[in-house]
């Protein structure tokens, strides 16, 4: 798997986006709403009778339509920017609940607000109190709510959200859910390591036992007790990852494959691989941990760390439906967009990849073509600067 080397970057977006917008399927929209269970604010529950079985690529798709509940999480102070945490009502303006409503039966409830403490740093550390205390209380709601739905699906937030979603899920299954992390960073840095002082850079290091020493001290986090291995985890997408990180994946022997990987291997043979490695008996529930920056800025501009030369919609797409196709995705993370830092174009973009990102997480299929696929790999190839 190649870390180091020079990652393709897509050059002309205008002729992305133009292949990218073919139309896969007409879609059939139904609605009824009624009162959820959550008091904090309005729940809907989205149902619909309809129900299929088919086989595709050796992989059977569940028959019965998934019971999902959806959670807000507007966490924003493990990253610098303003306006990470609008993004969950933009996904709900922009009829997320009615699209989702074609494929599950959907149950919003609502929204985590985030407790705010007065910034006390601890070494290079930002915010870690207000971090680690909202952690907490996202961890004990996941917890709840991954035992009384098929799957839950968390709207970030920024990505340090992903240490209470995860131990949440392992904490309400009693058991460890294969991790896959599709994203352009590896997230690994631990409170020492860490540059920037972000914690959205973080969150694998809180969740593995490697590095319980490094993480279990630190002001707002006594809570957790890692219980993750390097093998329990995989990446996908990886562009920008920094050198003690690197060190950090290559010690450990995680699966982490970067986007000339994907390259060179295609999506497909990819994902394989990352479920061989973190799920080898095909017997795990899955945590799929998905940062918008995974994909390419062409098609998700509206996030605070853009990387050129990230996944394609069908790439992004495919991974959440094979992964749905294996009957055992019980929790979603979409994180990191941010409607307040691209333009209008950017961020309808953005909330638009988002969307069919999820919608893929829980049925819709799009029935991708080979031959485009193929096609839309060599323009990213021949479009770089490699």
């Amino acid at each position: 798997m190649i870390l180091n080397g020079r990652v393709p970057i897509l050059g002309n977006a205008t002729q992305c986006l133009k292949l990218l917008s073919r139309p896969l399927f007409k879609q059939q929209k139904h609605f009824s709403g009624s009162s959820g269970e959550d008091g904090k604010s309005d729940s809907r529950t989205i149902s619909n009778s309809s129900e299929r079985t088919t086989k595709q690529r050796n992989i059977i798709i569940p028959s019965d339509r998934k019971n999902v509940g959806i959670i807000g999480a507007l966490l924003k102070h493990g990253q610098p920017h303003h306006g990470i945490e609008t993004a969950p009502a933009s996904l709900r303006e922009n009829q997320l609940l009615t699209l989702l409503n074609n494929h599950a039966t959907v149950t919003d409830h609502g929204d985590h607000s985030e407790y705010t403490f007065p910034n006390h740093m601890v070494g290079n550390v930002v915010n870690p109190r207000t971090v680690g205390t909202n952690n907490y209380e996202l961890c004990k709601r996941i917890q709840n709510k991954v035992r009384s739905h098929d799957m839950v699906l968390t709207l970030g937030g920024d990505h340090s959200l992903a240490i209470g979603t995860v131990y949440g899920h392992y904490m309400g299954m009693r058991e460890k859910p294969a991790i896959i992390w599709v994203d352009a960073h590896a997230d690994i840095n631990t409170p020492e390591s860490t540059v920037s002082g972000n914690l959205h850079g973080t969150p694998v290091s809180f969740l593995l036992k490697e590095f319980r020493n490094l993480t279990s001290n630190l002001v707002g986090f006594d809570w957790i007790q890692p219980v993750f291995l390097p093998d329990d985890i995989a990446y996908i997408g990886l562009r920008d990852v920094e050198p003690q990180e690197q060190e950090y994946l290559e010690r450990l022997g995680i699966a982490a494959f970067s986007m000339a990987d994907v390259n060179r291997l295609g999506i497909k043979k990819v994902l394989e691989e990352c479920l061989k490695r973190v799920d080898p008996d095909s017997n795990r529930n899955i945590h799929l941990s998905f940062d918008i920056d995974a994909m390419d800025p062409s098609v998700a501009p509206a996030t605070g760390t853009p990387v050129k030369g990230g996944l394609l919609q069908f790439e992004g797409e495919f991974i959440c439906e094979e992964l749905y196709a294996t009957g055992r995705l019980k929790s979603v993370d979409m994180v990191e967009i941010n409607p307040e830092i691209s333009d209008d174009k950017g961020v309808d973009t953005t909330i638009a990849t988002a969307i069919s990102l999820l919608e893929h997480c829980v049925g819709r299929k799009s029935y991708h073509h080979t031959e485009e696929m193929r096609e839309l790999i060599e323009w990213r190839i021949n479009n770089s600067d490699t």
